[in-house]
């Protein structure tokens, strides 16, 4: 795992003096809070976002689904509501990238600080930061969302026989690399998000 520099956006903040995030301790039926959107179209107002709540080993105890809007700026607060909706017992979220029914961009670091435990974004290898922040600035102009996407610092994840990119918060990469490993039962994603994504391409809106 190494600070990946090929994906930084344009003028991304790099802070080498900030402490690094203490190891986690992983207990072996840690829960994990996995979110990810439903599909959405252009004229849609609304899309659901989808928290599964899980163990470590991938049993699932409990579904939930919360409200956003396309292009908007209400994820962070829905995502905080998954959190207690399942009982606020989750460990780690962890949450399919960083924009959600479009542009409505989560700030992870507010997140993990609102909420008190750790945030891992995880998303493909070459997705890229520049090419969001050209689109927000034409056609949203929110100044809010590009600093956040300016301000992600990705690393890289080897899982199993594939690399991912992941973005954290309040969390070491080696200690969201072993959440990550221990969370996936095949392919390169784990289960808390691969579920996610599976329940919301179903429930839809």
């Amino acid at each position: 795992m190494r600070d990946y520099n090929g994906d930084q956006p344009r003028g991304g903040l790099s802070l080498p003096f900030e402490p690094a995030p203490q190891r986690v301790q992983i207990k072996r039926g840690i829960r994990i809070l996995g979110i990810d959107d439903s599909p959405f179209s252009r004229n849609d107002a609304e899309s659901s976002l989808i928290g599964v709540l899980m163990r470590i080993d991938g049993y699932i105890e409990m579904i939930e689904k919360e409200r956003i809007h396309v292009d908007g700026t209400d994820v962070n607060d829905a995502m905080e509501r998954l959190f207690f909706k399942t009982g606020g017992v989750a460990r780690v979220i962890m949450m399919s990238g960083i924009s959600f029914a479009g542009f409505n961009i989560c700030d992870i670091d507010a997140l993990h600080e609102k909420i008190g435990i750790p945030v891992i974004s995880i998303f493909e290898q070459g997705g890229s930061v520049d090419r969001m922040i050209d689109a927000i600035e034409k056609h949203l102009g929110d100044d809010e969302k590009v600093r956040i996407l300016r301000s992600l610092r990705p690393v890289e994840i080897i899982n199993g026989r594939y690399l991912i990119m992941a973005n954290l918060a309040g969390i070491d990469p080696q200690s969201a690399r072993e959440i990550i490993t221990r969370n996936t039962i095949r392919g390169k994603f784990p289960e808390a998000i691969r579920v996610a994504d599976l329940i919301g391409k179903v429930a839809g809106n």
